[in-house]
């Protein structure tokens, strides 16, 4: 899309002391105060007045930041002072601003500008169809918030998205008050000569640029522009409407504003309110200079100390981060981890590093808790896995947390939780969770009678293992027929053996031409079937109801048939969930019906076999032998009779386990996280009734 290089039409001045204004005192302003100064700007032909909470629509209740007044009291305070001004608010994406508190003003205000980070416009969608529902000649104008911590190009791409919502103006924001005047004409220029919207500008005055880069702004193109009275806003300030008023009007680019009433409505109804700091704040200038954007400074300065660093060293570290837009915990793990700080203060037992925003514009849409490290397990999923999440889903609120039974850090806010396993003592402190994701498959290690009934979503990574295991069963069935767990013991007895491998039961085999019988055919089955027929063997599957035949399947049995297909089996594999009708599955009695030569590998569940009976069976050659990744108890302990035998390979349960386990296991997780945001049917839903 193309427009004109250059817009010389009148300049529209937007007012936004009562908004921004608000955090500088505290967001104290009274709807009787708000009524006041609407009235007097509306007198001086201020064409634009955002009021309400400066932290955006519905802030007051929902991120708990409070103010004097709500927001719907502010709107209607203005509009009974003033009917004919033109008023408006800001707002956020969920869950800053909710649907409820847009119908809370709608009807008293004539635009309301969504405010979200640069590099994701697209939170704000729900929110603006819903606004614009409700009223649709509202104008809408949308706040590109942090606009200097992205190139020009990733800026197009945003300003894209914001044509695409229909949006009446976008909004470069410098937040961190780090742009300078040749950076922001150019930059409007750019949006004004390739898209068809109006483009406005915010500036803040942390460099004493904001008055500058805003009539730079207005020479690239920019058709609104904001400014508040003596400048008053959040940290150094905004640009002083007061001086665009007399600047704009020699380059002759504003309509009728009548500046002396502009200076006394300054003058009388904010200078007595202003705090008293003279000059811009030494950390409104670091910030500038590094252009990046921490607001409230205190907490900030506060986790410095505690990672012994100077405040100063913090904030250029966390700048030179180039994915950085919005300081978020993710971006902090990132420096901590990189300059391989640690926690000294007050806060060293945490087990991770806490945001204590009080401003958040941009808050996510949804938290959830990845609880994927303990000191109980082996399996440990790396950071940099969570920073693959947090990269894919910027709206989403992500913590990577140690997992306990009893306890989860944060678990109490999160609306989806993927951890190990789940607890009754877990879902009595998730209050808010909708979703557990289980990083385990069995539905044994997470079936009680709370969290079935609880409505919460559980769901499976199926998929995640299947590779490794079928991997590992093929591994094993191989290393069955060619004996070479036997092979093995002699090496490391120094024992040239080869008369014992090759004249002892049973004999070496092949897999090629023997034929293999899969008990149950789920991802890992179906992975194992497969490897099967591309090594030559003949393959048989029992599966619990009909089904399809898959192409690299022979024959196919239902389970009440499983009897009729052991005897024909050179190996058995079970690869079915633990359900009470796969309990004890393979018994005595079917043992009794396998060959004297056929093996039994099972990466199952250890109580899908009956461990007795299977030990009898092995001791007196009944079969050729077994190979065990699973146990009915684990670990299988020192004493156990299944080290004493020789015909029986025994693994450790890790048959799941490879250097890209996180990566294929997450990958499912976050594919289910981007169905669960779009409300569509999730991969993986567990179905306790069968038990899988």
């Amino acid at each position: 899309m193309t427009g004109d290089s250059k817009d010389t039409s009148t300049v529209n001045l937007m007012d936004v002391t009562l908004r921004d204004g608000s955090y500088a005192v505290n967001y104290s302003f009274t709807p009787e105060r708000c009524g006041v100064i609407v009235n007097a700007l509306h007198k001086a032909g201020i064409p634009f007045i955002e009021i309400g909470h400066g932290c955006g629509l519905g802030s007051h209740d929902n991120l708990r930041i409070r103010a004097a007044a709500r927001d719907g009291e502010y709107v209607r305070a203005a509009r009974e002072a003033a009917p004919l001004a033109c008023i408006g608010v800001i707002a956020g994406p969920p869950p800053v601003t909710l649907p409820q508190n847009i119908d809370e003003v709608v009807d008293y205000v004539d635009f309301i500008r969504f405010a979200s980070n640069v590099d994701r416009p697209q939170l704000l969608t729900g929110n603006i169809a819903y606004a614009r529902k409700k009223k649709p000649n509202l104008k809408i104008f949308i706040q590109m918030m942090r606009s200097t911590r992205l190139p020009s190009h990733m800026i197009c791409a945003s300003v894209q998205k914001v044509v695409e919502m229909g949006a009446d103006v976008v909004y470069l924001v410098d937040t961190a008050g780090h742009f300078m005047p040749d950076e922001v004409r150019e930059l409007a220029e750019l949006i004004r000569s390739e898209f068809r919207i109006a483009v406005g500008f915010h500036g803040h005055n942390n460099l004493n640029l904001a008055v500058a880069n805003s009539l730079a702004a207005v020479d690239g193109g920019a058709t609104f522009v904001d400014g508040s009275l003596k400048g008053m806003g959040r940290a150094a300030g905004n640009a002083s409407i007061e001086m665009l008023v007399s600047l704009l009007r020699r380059k002759g680019r504003i309509g009728p504003i009548d500046f002396d009433l502009l200076i006394k409505a300054g003058e009388e109804l904010i200078a007595p309110i202003m705090p008293p700091q003279r000059g811009v704040a030494a950390i409104d200038m670091i910030t500038a200079d590094a252009n990046i954007d921490l607001y409230p400074a205190g907490p900030y300065r506060e986790l410095a100390g505690q990672l012994g660093l100077s405040f100063e060293d913090f904030i250029r570290k966390l700048a030179a981060d180039e994915r950085v837009v919005e300081v978020g915990q993710n971006d902090i793990s990132r420096v901590v981890q990189r300059h391989n700080l640690k926690l000294t203060g007050p806060s060293a037992a945490s087990a991770d590093i806490r945001i204590f925003h009080v401003k958040r514009d941009e808050e996510p849409a949804l938290h959830v808790t990845l609880a994927l490290r303990s000191e109980a397990v082996s399996l440990q999923c790396g950071g940099e896995e969570a920073e693959k999440l947090s990269n894919r889903f910027p709206e989403v609120c992500f913590s990577f947390v140690e997992w306990h039974p009893e306890r989860i850090a944060g678990l109490e806010s999160a609306e989806a939780l993927f951890a190990f396993s789940f607890t009754p003592a877990l879902l009595k402190a998730a209050r808010k969770l909708k979703w557990f994701h289980s990083l385990l498959i069995g539905a044994e290690h997470y079936s009680f009678p709370a969290l079935i009934r609880s409505g919460v979503i559980v769901t499976a990574p199926r998929g995640a293992y299947s590779v490794p295991v079928a991997e590992s069963a093929v591994s094993l069935m191989c290393a069955l027929s060619r004996k070479l767990h036997r092979i093995f013991h002699h090496q490391e007895q120094g024992r040239w053996a080869e008369r014992d491998i090759v004249a002892s039961e049973p004999p070496l085999g092949e897999l090629s031409g023997s034929t293999a019988l899969i008990v149950g055919l789920g991802g890992i089955g179906c992975e194992v079937a497969s490897r099967c027929r591309a090594l030559g063997m003949e393959v048989m599957a029992v599966v619990p109801t009909e089904r399809g035949r898959p192409p690299y399947v022979d024959r196919l049995y239902l389970s009440a048939d499983i009897d009729n297909a052991i005897p024909s089996a050179d190996f058995i594999v079970l690869a079915c969930p633990l359900t009470e009708s796969t309990r004890g599955l393979i018994n005595a009695e079917r043992l009794s019906y396998m060959k004297k030569s056929a093996f039994l590998v099972n990466v199952s569940r250890g109580p899908v076999v009956d461990e007795a009976a299977l030990l009898e069976a092995l001791r007196s050659k009944a079969i050729g032998g077994a190979a065990l990744d699973v146990f009915t108890e684990e670990p299988l302990q020192p004493c156990h009779p299944f080290y004493s035998l020789d015909n029986i390979i025994i693994s450790p349960h890790c048959a799941g386990v490879s250097t890209k386990f996180w990566e294929r296991a997450v990958g499912f997780f976050a594919d289910n996280l981007e169905r669960y945001l779009k409300n569509e049917p999730m991969q993986g839903v567990v179905d306790f009734r069968r038990g899988y």
